[in-house]
């Protein structure tokens, strides 16, 4: 993560495996203030688990999600979740 710019940019997978420094990852992202960035451009599999964390980080309004593949989309949508973050 790179405070700096105020920008979360995994790599790799996101599962259960990976999902404890993922979620780290997330909390000192939105724990600074402000707004967030959460690029998902290099993410090639992604489970329920880190669809969950990017679900419950989206309904703090503060994450903007980029570089999501129509996949990882399509699965938020079935767990009831859009990239499009909840207004607080």
């Amino acid at each position: 993560m790179d405070v700096q710019t105020r920008e979360c940019k995994p790599t790799g997978d996101l599962t259960i495996f990976e999902v404890a420094s993922f979620k780290d990852s997330l909390v000192e992202l939105l724990s600074c203030g402000g707004t967030g960035t959460l690029d998902l451009s290099l993410v090639g599999q992604v489970d329920s688990s880190a669809l969950q964390l990017i679900l419950a980080a989206l309904r703090t309004g503060r994450l903007c999600v980029t570089g999501a593949s129509d996949e990882v989309k399509s699965k938020l949508e079935r767990i009831g979740g859009s990239l499009t973050p909840a207004r607080v």
